[in-house]
């Protein structure tokens, strides 16, 4: 028994982020309607992954979901909300959640479609990091430290909306410094770290260092 025990311990500890949280969201859908058939609650299961699980966004609508299981916008809700209950009664233990951020960590701020292609082996194929910063409040885990920003850039000449990752401690200086880089460009075609250490010495009163500018 205790070695079949380690097996299923070693085995959850090698699973990604992604299919942890279907783990965790299928045990909490026993919880949520527990005389229900198999096949019912893996519909909640799949309602609910839908809600809140997306590679690109942090999940989907509810208007979006309720067109895909052909519910009311208010079903929708409740379901969610009926699975939001269990997490906030029972907080889940989830070290792929949080082996995932903290890589992204590591290499926020960043653009997060960068991020979901460099660690897709930590997040799994259903989700990227959006959705997963927003899974971690869920289930209660609030230390992740951090969250997304739609920034402007402009790219090949237009002007296009991006996704950024990036720590709670640096978006105080962040939008400074790609504001920034941005006139520099503009201006000049071109800047330097030493330049834009300089600049968010005199206006914003930080020196967050040249790894941390040049990431």
């Amino acid at each position: 028994s205790v070695v079949e025990l380690l097996k299923k311990l070693d085995a959850a500890q090698n699973l990604t982020a992604f299919d942890e949280a279907r783990a965790l969201i299928a045990a909490a859908g026993k919880e949520c309607i527990p005389q229900s058939s198999p096949g019912a609650t893996d519909r909640w299961v799949d309602i609910f992954m839908a809600r809140h699980f997306s590679v690109r966004r942090a999940g989907k609508t509810l208007a979006t979901v309720g067109v895909e299981f052909n519910l009311t916008r208010e079903r929708v809700r409740q379901i969610a909300e009926a699975f939001e209950a269990v997490f906030r009664r029972s907080p889940a233990i989830s070290p792929s959640l949080d082996r995932a951020l903290e890589a992204v960590a590591r290499i926020a701020p960043c653009d997060v479609e960068e991020a979901n292609e460099q660690l897709g082996r930590f997040l799994g194929d259903g989700a990227g990091v959006e959705s997963l910063i927003s899974w971690a409040a869920i289930i209660g885990n609030s230390a992740t430290g951090l969250r997304t920003h739609r920034v402007r850039r402009r790219l090949r000449g237009n002007l296009v909306d991006v996704t950024l990752v990036e720590h709670t401690q640096t978006l105080s200086w962040l939008r400074p410094l790609i504001n920034h880089v941005s006139r520099d460009t503009l201006m000049f075609g071109c800047t330097n770290v030493l330049r834009i250490a300089g600049h968010l010495a005199i206006s914003e009163e930080v020196a967050p260092g040249r790894e941390s500018i040049e990431s």
